[in-house]
């Protein structure tokens, strides 16, 4: 895979990772994106999204295309 790839993806995954975030503190914002999810488990899936995004930026930034 090219570098750009690797790159979009990463900055999609934060993008997510940072509006699951936001949910899951609907109590601050007052605005919730999705309401099945729980507090909790919400704030898991965004860690999750965001140490994914670390990862493919770190695999993206070490190739040389």
């Amino acid at each position: 895979m090219k570098r750009r790839v690797f790159m979009v993806v990463g900055v999609s995954f934060i993008v997510m990772s940072f509006i699951i975030f936001l949910n899951s503190f609907q109590s601050v914002t007052g605005y919730a994106v999705f309401e099945d999810i729980d507090a909790a488990k919400g704030y898991y899936v965004g860690l999750w999204f965001l140490l994914g995004a670390l990862v493919v930026l770190s695999i993206g930034t070490q190739r040389k295309n």
